[in-house]
């Protein structure tokens, strides 16, 4: 009786120790991984997309109309929150660029948002901090929408973001009938 007690310690031993082995080493495999994530993004909070920046100015460009809201405006406030909806679902980066005269007729033909910020705003995903963005909602004979372009003086940066989603904006846009 005491060998069979014997020998199911030693078989508990064993079992835990295959058990306990495995759970190191995947603590040490999700904690590197998350390790790397962070060093090569540079943000420690890497899975967090959140993005709740407030802009000083904000530009509704509508077929070269351009159409300023003021920060007391309800628009504006609606507008903000529907930009930082967009952004926070998600984007990627592009290789696409814009030759000058697609940035021309995107001006003329398309509807956008720009919006202009006190201080330069973090994007995650390693995007360098910007102080203004574009969103381009779409616009007729353009190829490309749904895109973010970001600048941090008079040039826009040609390689926008794709954003996965800007309905929050269009639906805000729409309430308001701009951009129709």
């Amino acid at each position: 009786m005491a060998q069979i007690a014997h020998r199911r310690a030693r078989e508990t031993r064993a079992g835990g120790g295959i058990l306990s082995m495995i759970a190191v080493m995947a603590l040490v495999f999700g904690g590197l991984f998350y390790a790397y994530r962070a060093f090569t993004i540079g943000e420690w909070n890497w899975w967090d997309s959140t993005f709740a920046e407030q802009p000083q100015q904000l530009t509704i460009i509508d077929r070269g109309e351009r159409i300023e809201v003021a920060p007391g405006d309800p628009l504006f406030a609606e507008l903000t929150d529907a930009l930082n909806r967009s952004i926070s679902a998600g984007y990627r980066f592009t290789s696409t660029g814009l030759s000058d005269p697609t940035w021309e007729r995107m001006e003329r033909d398309g509807v956008m948002i720009e919006a202009i910020y006190r201080e330069p705003v973090k994007l995650r995903g390693g995007v360098q901090p910007t102080e203004r963005l574009l969103l381009l909602l779409g616009g007729e004979n353009l190829w490309a929408e749904q895109a973010l372009f970001r600048s941090n003086g008079d040039r826009w940066d040609r390689n926008p973001l794709a954003v996965n989603t800007v309905e929050p904006v269009r639906d805000v846009l729409a309430r308001y009938g701009i951009g129709q």
